[in-house]
């Protein structure tokens, strides 16, 4: 159960899980309203279904609306288990759930609607709603263990049998070797940053632009690739006019080809999960830069395979970012192991099976 929620790297991980299952003879049926993702289910033969009653923004009296319409549907079809994701679906689908006495209620924590430098009011009002909740959550899953662990001390729960860790994972991305050769061969030898995500203030892009700012008057021939679409991309584009080398991809189908081709990958984000794109340039050794938030410090393993900066600190930012700019060697050493974290830590078999052990126990 996912809502409305835009297509993106929960739902990659919510497709593997879904495939998973389907794989192994379970009925699985995905209640998402974002078209994009319900023609990438439809495409790989998954069941969706069609119950408007999560919405992305806020508002009690249509969620309430939400959770009646949700609780009659749950009543007239028998789930073995009703299985949430993302913040509000998580709300709406576990309040809905418990209404409808359905039998196993699991949610997967991808990330609190909040960050660890929200207002104090801010955190302790959805760390409430996440406490009431999980009374009747019979498995509370986190993608890293930062997550759980702050879960924990924010008093979400402290019931040991009812949490669990289940580390996001992706497939190592295939290349498209023709792509990215005819990038070489447009873009030369020059040094290149990459960005790969949603493109909204929260992922830090406007502070990133700024960081290139400074950093292409040291390195004359920069370039950044900003990968991807979203609410913030038309303001982006008009901030960045006025910037040599930036050069904006909107929705590409496969960007690992940008990964492969650039030199540092960054992701500026005010708050994280377990990133994909953070995961996938792991993967393929692209040496990294990453906020100090949530599940980045969990894939940087300490620093060790990939450098963390202070969040909104674009000082740090471009220190960090200059480190890898001047050195092939520390590119190189930082890609070497991260190569090793992903194999050992963040693959999708990994993942897959941390979530089959999970319904295996219930069935």
């Amino acid at each position: 159960m996912v809502g409305d929620s835009k297509f993106g790297g929960g739902s990659v991980i919510i497709s593997q899980i879904v495939n998973s299952q389907k794989s192994l003879g379970y009925d699985v049926s995905v209640l998402t309203t974002d078209s994009e993702f319900i023609s990438h289910l439809h495409s790989n033969g998954i069941k969706t279904l069609e119950v408007d009653c999560i919405w992305r923004s806020y508002n009690l009296f249509k969620d309430l609306i939400g959770v009646y319409r949700l609780h009659s549907f749950l009543k007239k079809n028998n789930f073995d288990v009703v299985h949430t994701h993302t913040t509000k679906a998580g709300f709406i689908g576990r309040l809905a759930a418990k209404l409808s006495n359905s039998k196993n209620i699991f949610h997967t924590v991808h990330g609190f609607p909040f960050s660890e430098d929200s207002s104090y009011i801010k955190v302790k009002v959805f760390s409430f709603l996440e406490f009431f909740l999980a009374k009747f959550t019979d498995k509370l899953i986190f993608v890293s263990d930062y997550h759980k662990v702050w879960a924990r001390d924010l008093g979400i729960s402290s019931d040991e049998s009812k949490t669990i860790s289940i580390r996001n994972g992706v497939d190592c991305p295939a290349i498209n070797i023709d792509n990215v050769n005819k990038l070489v061969d447009e873009f030369g030898a020059d040094l290149k940053i990459v960005f790969v995500g949603r493109i909204v203030k929260e992922k830090g892009v406007f502070e990133l632009l700024t960081a290139f700012d400074a950093l292409v008057k040291e390195f004359s021939n920069l370039k950044l690739f900003i990968v991807g679409t979203g609410p913030d991309f038309d303001l982006l584009q008009v901030k960045a006019n006025k910037l040599p080398g930036v050069h904006f991809t909107g929705f590409v189908t496969n960007p690992a080809d940008y990964l492969q081709f650039s030199d540092v990958f960054v992701l500026p984000s005010y708050r994280e999960g377990l990133s994909i794109s953070a995961l996938e340039a792991q993967s393929v050794g692209t040496a990294s830069v990453l906020s100090d938030v949530g599940g980045n410090i969990e894939i940087s393993s300490e620093g060790e395979s990939a450098l963390i900066f202070r969040l909104h600190d674009i000082d740090d930012l471009v220190l960090k970012l200059r480190m890898l700019l001047s050195s092939e060697s520390k590119r190189k050493s930082l890609s070497d192991s991260s190569i090793i974290n992903f194999k050992n830590n963040f693959t999708n078999e990994k993942m897959i099976n941390g979530y089959r052990k999970l319904y295996e126990n219930i069935f």
